[in-house]
């Protein structure tokens, strides 16, 4: 007698498809992007040859030469907080 494959829970399918649906919105790829991998990325945290993305729109674990939309460095950021700053806007000015 042929062993038969067990049903999938119900639970396990659902997130299953979560998961699909963050990787198509990340646009996650298994391959680097001109050079930017999850590896140099500020929402990267890895652990020996397993890692975890902490961006909010991914929570995953992902590969340290893939790549996603959301690749963000800590200059990049550092850089858009100085940008923000700049742009208080001016008690009483509207547009």
């Amino acid at each position: 007698m042929a062993a038969r494959d067990p049903e999938i829970p119900e639970e396990r399918e659902k997130e299953a498809m979560v998961l699909l649906h963050r990787m198509e919105d990340a646009i996650l790829d298994a391959h680097p992007h001109d050079g930017e991998r999850c590896k140099e990325c500020k929402w990267y945290l890895g652990f020996g040859d397993i890692a975890y993305c902490w961006h909010q729109k991914i929570r995953m674990l992902v590969g340290y030469d893939w790549w996603c939309q959301w690749f963000e460095t800590e200059e990049e950021s550092e850089e858009l907080v100085k940008l923000q700053e700049t742009a208080q806007p001016i008690p009483g000015k509207h547009g």
